[in-house]
């Protein structure tokens, strides 16, 4: 295993990952909590994409970080454990994907011209991740399908930056967004 630049690094990234693993077990039973851990593992991530050169992570960190606090709000303490569910129709997921695809393409496209490292693998995962995370916000169910998808590119994404510990929490991730998917569903 090849360790990163520093222990501080290393430390702040295995931080980082524990309090993501809180973030989305918490997330997945439902609870209004969650977003801190969430909000927390984002402030850390910020510093950490910076540093490798994942310019759409670092913004999506930021953007995660506003919806952490933006969930905490939503989520109300008496609803937790008992939300409704929101669904999408097809022609609603068709758009989202389109929309993603395109803007995915867009932002891979400018991320190209900078030094950016995987631009369009840095894109396809900070589109998709802004896309899932407004439907997790919202307390959509099929959010937790999208992740699926964006956790497994994710792994990618952070194995070529050797982002170790990372790369292991987003597979566990893909793990977890399956059992929320199924949890949220009764």
């Amino acid at each position: 295993m090849i360790r990163p630049a520093s222990n501080k690094t290393w430390i702040q990234e295995w931080t980082a990952v524990s309090l993501s693993l809180g973030f989305t077990l918490l997330l997945a039973e439902q609870f209004r909590w969650a977003w801190i851990l969430g909000g927390l593992a984002s402030l850390i991530y910020l510093k950490l994409v910076w540093q490798k050169g994942l310019w759409a992570e670092t913004a999506l960190h930021l953007f995660y970080l506003i919806m952490a606090i933006r969930g905490y709000a939503n989520w109300t303490s008496d609803m937790e454990g008992q939300m409704a569910l929101g669904s999408l129709t097809m022609n609603e997921h068709l758009f989202r994907l389109a929309i993603g695809v395109v803007f995915t393409l867009i932002l891979g496209f400018l991320l190209s011209k900078t030094s950016a490292h995987l631009p369009y693998l840095d894109a396809l995962t900070t589109v998709f991740g802004i896309i899932a995370t407004l439907m997790m916000v919202e307390y959509v169910r099929a959010n937790w399908l999208y992740w699926i998808g964006i956790d497994l590119a994710s792994a990618l994404l952070y194995a070529r930056r050797q982002m170790w510990p990372t790369v292991l929490l987003y597979l566990v991730y893909t793990v977890m967004a399956l059992y929320a998917y199924l949890n949220w569903g009764g």
